[in-house]
């Protein structure tokens, strides 16, 4: 996903997509997880479907770069 830098006040140096966005100088791009959900849950889930559980004892690491 695309973050935009801010300034000291908080606003948005420049814009994030379209014209004018430039990649290290006005956004850069992480990597953001988006947790897998059942929509139908009455259903039961597709042939071949692999669940994967993360162990409780993996932390989350935040970016340095800023």
């Amino acid at each position: 996903m695309r973050v935009g830098f801010r300034d000291a006040d908080d606003r948005l140096v420049g814009p994030v997509y379209k014209d004018g966005a430039i990649e290290g100088v006005t956004f850069e791009r992480r990597t953001k997880f988006i947790r897998p959900l059942t929509v139908r849950e009455d259903l039961p889930p597709k042939p071949g479907t692999t669940v994967y559980r993360v162990p409780r004892n993996v932390q989350r690491q935040r970016s340095s770069s800023r």
